[in-house]
């Protein structure tokens, strides 16, 4: 597989039609008009229905239009990318970039004061020019914004020097290289498949998988497939994937196939969970011996515990079976999961985030960023009237606004790497889900919305790459660089500074909450910016699914869930669009 990087392009005049086709009408309309139709996405409903009347201005093409909206949105987001993200500021705000490389915001940094000093010195020297940009600030920990503009995607070398009353230097503050990462200037790709079909596909391909069908036929996982030793994450991806090809509409030929592979899928889990009594109770487990099929330093050392983050995606695939099939054995399984989750939560709101399964002692200090949990009980009182752990959701929401909220340390929680130390392991998988939530419930609270669109602002910051990407960016896995990352996308972590399709899912479906919460037509450009990347990947992969790794990788099959995701956040985007070019225009 070899991902072909397109360079941004220029809208050919050959494809508009004419000035008073509908734009809105195009959004769903793949294939030739692709590239068109992708700036079309980043509009407002407009019609070009009427010839202006005498003494009015000419109305403009629709090629001008949507060429002025790109470049209007372009500098939307160069401005946006001038004021700094949750800045520190000794003793009151942590610095949470100590291990950050790259920014697209300008960024402000932990540099100490230096004694009998009046005003600090800011030099910043790129690579590409190596024409220092400089300015002077109070603080030595200033934000860049002055000179942030000014400076060209590369590395930079800062350094920050302590001048006394009459501008003599008195030493140096502190010196920093990071890596300015080019703000959003979309769109990059031709869309190569319509969302919600491109979504379709996905999931089909995945009902033809051999592993898939092998549920059939044994009722079990498939050994060949090696990542099932993580059950809650990729056999609950079974469940909720084949739930969702089912109910699509119109309803597929092959759907009764699916529902039987997800029911089969759902019945081992539950029968391989934690049994009543246990500490752990009604828990699926995180890791299951695979017989020595996966690297051991990846698996060998996790067998004997649980990470509390897992367990919520086999209910909350429970509970998508059950909307479907209304079997109520697999209500009473999420419940059953609910109930742990209520007798095992810390008086602080959360949960330690990985436990020893034979007694339920954690495993080191660390504490789960709880908003998949809050998420799942929430359903469970909305959707089913089951009231019972409001108060455990409350706590849980609590804890997350008093502390990740506050001191940014959203450390990666995934099941197949170490918990690590604060800012160490830094991740926008939770903080991502946690915008969506307060865009949810933005009429709860005023602030709620401007805490999420921050939030949004971070994840962009540090793990979305819209183009021309740090080139070296993993030191623990030097080996691996980006000249091949097929972008714009969405990296996964610190320790894995890799563009992943889950990743890019999970901003999507945050952008696309954002839009429809703000009605800010840059976070659908954003969105619609990296689901083109899903449909080339799609499309270079050859089979219909969506590849996990978005470089040239031989591991066609990559991670199920991750495939899952991609195809619902996709699904949702084709349907909001289908909704939009359904309005009447304006």
């Amino acid at each position: 597989m070899i991902f072909r990087q397109p360079n941004r392009f220029a809208i050919p005049a050959a494809r508009v039609q004419t000035a008073i086709f509908p734009l809105i009408a195009a959004l769903s309309r793949p294939g030739r008009w692709g590239r068109l139709i992708a700036v079309i996405c980043l509009l407002p409903a407009v019609a070009y229905s009427q010839t202006p009347a005498a003494g009015q201005a000419k109305i403009k093409s629709a090629e001008e239009k949507a060429l002025e909206n790109v470049e209007k949105l372009h500098a939307e987001a160069i401005a946006e990318s001038l004021a700094p993200i949750r800045p520190g500021v000794p003793g009151k705000s942590p610095f949470w970039n100590e291990r950050a490389q790259r920014f697209i915001f300008a960024p402000a940094f932990d540099f100490k004061p230096v004694e009998g000093s009046k005003r600090y010195r800011f030099a910043a020297r790129p690579e590409a020019d190596s024409r220092e940009r400089t300015f002077e600030a109070g603080e030595p920990w200033a934000p860049l914004t002055p000179i942030w503009k000014d400076l060209p995607v590369g590395y930079v070398t800062l350094k920050v020097e302590a001048l006394d009353s009459e501008g003599q230097v008195l030493g140096e503050a502190g010196k920093r290289s990071f890596y300015r990462a080019a703000v959003f200037h979309g769109p990059y790709h031709e869309r190569l498949t319509e969302y919600g079909q491109s979504g379709r596909m996905a999931l089909e391909s995945m009902l033809g998988r051999k592993h898939i069908q092998n549920w059939r036929r044994n009722g079990k996982p498939d050994p060949a497939y090696r990542r099932y030793c993580y059950p809650s994450k990729i056999i609950g991806a079974v469940i909720s994937g084949m739930t969702r090809y089912a109910t699509l509409s119109p309803r597929p030929e092959r759907a009764d196939e699916a529902l039987e592979i997800a029911r089969a899928a759902a019945r081992h889990l539950i029968a391989v969970s934690e049994p009543a009594g246990a500490p752990l109770e009604f828990f699926p487990p995180t890791y299951v011996d695979d017989g020595g099929k996966r690297n051991p330093s990846a698996i060998a050392r996790y067998i004997g515990q649980l990470m509390l983050t897992e367990p919520v995606a086999a209910a909350c695939a429970y509970l998508d079976l059950y909307d479907a099939t209304h079997d109520a054995a697999l209500l009473e399984a999420a419940k059953r999961i609910a109930a742990t989750y209520k007798r095992r939560q810390l008086a602080n709101g959360t949960w330690p985030l990985k436990v020893v399964v034979s007694n339920g002692e954690p495993v080191t200090p660390n504490l789960v960023v709880p908003i998949e949990i809050v998420q799942f009980l929430d359903r469970l009182d909305g959707s089913y009237r089951i009231t019972e752990y409001r108060e455990v959701s409350r706590a849980a929401m609590q804890y997350i606004l008093e502390n990740p909220l506050k001191t940014f340390n959203w450390e990666s929680q995934f099941e197949d790497a170490e918990p690590r130390p604060p800012y160490r392991g830094l991740s926008h998988k939770q903080e991502t889900a946690i915008a969506i939530y307060l865009l949810d419930h933005a009429t709860e609270d005023p602030r709620f919305t401007g805490w999420a669109e921050e939030l949004l602002r971070y994840a962009e910051d540090q793990f979305v790459v819209w183009e021309r990407p740090l080139p070296n960016p993993n030191d623990e896995n030097s080996q691996e660089t980006s000249e091949h990352w097929l972008t714009p996308a969405a990296l996964e972590q610190f320790g894995f500074y890799v563009p992943i399709g889950s990743s890019s899912a999970r901003v999507i479906a945050a952008y696309q909450k954002a839009y429809e919460v703000t009605g800010k037509p840059l976070y659908l450009a954003k969105a619609c910016a990296l689901a083109d990347t899903l449909t080339v990947a799609q499309k270079e992969l050859g089979d219909g699914w969506y590849p996990t790794y978005l470089w040239p990788n031989q591991d066609r099959e990559g991670w199920i869930n991750s495939g899952v995701l991609s195809a619902q956040v996709l699904l949702d985007l084709g349907t909001l669009l289908a909704e939009k070019s359904r309005a009447p225009s304006m």
